[in-house]
């Protein structure tokens, strides 16, 4: 045998190992039929709430849960308070302008309430252990005429303490002292520049 040994019945196998491409995940949502070797089989299409976002998370979130529920969307801060209970620290919240499909409208971050100051013009409060910080306002505007209106949507919709509208009429801004159709607008320094009648 010269000290070889000899193994009977052995074959050779290559085996060719290619990385998965798009094609081979079937994204989306629902079932799909394709066929193979042994007929016709229904195949469950990956979805973005099956893929983990984050394997150290301790509940493992998925990409769906990360995205979908990170940003969550109110009509008014009435209904984003009204909601805290679902809301989770870190979390951003929108309120919406003053009419439907408008884009103005104001970030909000959800933060722990019992490591901030509270105040009327940028926090919210939302319940004993969360609250609703401001992050902007995008760019809600008036005229002199409409601030003066006490049944301009300016002053009936969404109107809250701190509110700031730039008046267009006098190139200035203006803020809101109360949450009331009938509350004051008033200049930086606190003094009265518009009471809707």
């Amino acid at each position: 045998m010269n000290g070889q040994k000899r193994f009977n019945n052995m074959a050779v196998r290559e085996i060719v190992k290619q990385l998965a491409g798009t094609e081979d995940l079937l994204l989306g949502e629902g079932i799909v039929t394709q066929q193979r070797d042994s007929g016709e089989q229904e195949l469950t299409r990956v979805g973005a709430a099956s893929l983990p976002f984050d394997t150290r998370s301790p509940d493992i979130r998925s990409i769906k849960d990360e995205l979908l529920v990170k940003v969550r969307h109110y009509d008014s801060t009435l209904s984003m308070v009204s909601d805290v209970a679902n809301a989770t620290i870190g979390e951003l919240c929108f309120t919406s302008g003053l009419t439907a499909g408008d884009q103005q409208g104001t970030w909000w971050n959800v933060v722990d309430a019992t490591s901030v100051t509270t105040n009327g013009v940028n926090i919210l409060a939302g319940s004993a252990t969360k609250s609703f910080v401001k992050l902007n306002s995008v760019g809600l505007i008036a005229t002199t005429a409409e601030l003066a209106d006490i049944t301009d949507p300016i002053n009936t919709v969404n109107k809250a303490a701190g509110l700031q509208v730039f008046n267009t009429s006098t190139n200035k801004p203006v803020w809101s002292s109360g949450a009331t159709a009938g509350a004051v607008w008033v200049n930086s320094g606190g003094t009265t520049e518009h009471t809707p009648v």
